[in-house]
Formats: structure tokens, sequence, C-alpha cells
């Protein structure tokens, strides 16, 4: 993972990132119109930036991917390779396969059913993560463990994501998290609609692993 291509991108999509709008959120909002999901543009859009910045040895990875909403977003204009990993206990998988299919993006796409942090073990030995997404359960243990779990296969240098930042539970998680590894760095934390930031949905944290910074 480029962290200069994802700064590129942001620059790109966002007056002046994360203080402003995106010049135009077109592109993003259409797709609520076909996709069920809860995010916002902009969330979307940071999404994108940081999956266009992925080299072709690493894949995406997703943990709470509902309807494919935030993972088409991300893989839209790009090659990006895209794990997701669900439990489907909201939805089954058959509306994610199908909106997969309907963006011709099914064929760069393994789903792994169950829960994370449980189900990042499933990944292979060899994959290695350039962007982990994580929006599923958002308790403190789930949120810590899956962090945690998904170290062993992160890139040199990879983001990490972490949705609905505004909640404390996911807040002390992911500080606990940083206190944990000095290979990861807080570059965004974005307040959400519960902090007066309502284009910003449920907040966002974007963290820079480096595996160089030990």
């Amino acid at each position: 993972m480029d962290i200069d291509i994802f700064e590129s991108h942001l620059s790109l999509l966002f007056r002046d990132f994360p203080r402003s709008d995106l010049y135009d959120g077109s592109e993003f909002s259409s797709l609520f119109a076909n996709v069920n999901g809860l995010s916002s543009p902009a969330v979307l859009a940071v999404l994108s930036a940081a999956a266009h910045a992925l080299d072709s040895s690493e894949i995406y990875l997703e943990a709470g991917s509902y309807a494919g909403l935030s993972a088409i977003a991300a893989a839209m204009n790009n090659s990006a390779r895209l794990v997701l990993v669900d439990n489907f206990s909201m939805i089954g998988d058959e509306e994610l396969r199908n909106n997969l299919k309907e963006y011709d993006m099914d064929e760069r796409t393994r789903l792994i059913h169950g829960s994370a942090p449980d189900s990042l073990n499933e990944l292979e030995a060899n994959e290695r993560v350039g962007v982990f997404y994580y929006d599923a359960a958002h308790d403190s243990a789930s949120t810590l463990l899956s962090l945690r779990g998904v170290r062993r296969y992160l890139s040199s240098n990879a983001l990490i994501v972490v949705d609905d930042f505004d909640s404390p539970s996911v807040r002390i998680a992911v500080e606990i998290f940083l206190s944990e590894n000095s290979q990861a760095n807080l570059i965004y934390s974005i307040d959400g609609s519960d902090r007066g930031n309502s284009g910003w949905w449920y907040g966002l944290a974007v963290i820079l692993w480096d595996s160089v910074c030990t």
C-alpha cells in the first residue's frame, strides 16, 4: 500500500480532507440507490482512495460487508481483490453475491462466512492485507480482537480503517490497539454524526500500519 497514492486520491476527492465535503460525491451517492448499506459518500470515498493505493500483491479485507455497499465503492475503477467477512446474521449472502455480480466484481471477490475475529484465521497464510476495513460488531472486545487478529496478515505498509469511531466502545478498542503497537499510527480521527458531523456517518479512524516503526 502506497500512502502517497492514498493521500493523492484524497486530495482529488475532497476540497480539504477531512474538514470539507467531497468535490463531487455523485459517483458514491448513486450507489445508495442500488445497494443497501449504512454509510455516507464521504466514508465510501475514503475506502475508494485506500483501495486505489493497493499494489497487485495485496488484498482489500473487509469485516462486516452486509450487502456490499462499502466493498463495491472501494473497488470501483480499480482492480482491487476483495476478501469479505460477514456472518450474514442480518441478511443472507444472496443479496451481496448479486450486487457483486451486478458490478462485475464477483470474480475478484472471496467471501468468508463467520464472525470477526474468528474468521480472520481463514485467510491464506501468504495473503497480504493492504487495507483492512472494520465495520463488524462494535463492542470493544470484538473490535480489539479483530485488530489484533489481522496484524500477522498486514503488509509492511497498510491502512486500517475503523468505522463507527463515535462509539465509546470502538474508540476504547482503537486506543488500546494503538498503545500496544508502535507500528500503528492514527493518522485521521474523524468525528461523525454523534459529534455533530453528519457527513461522516458515525465517525472514522484511519490507522497507518508501518512495520518499520517498532
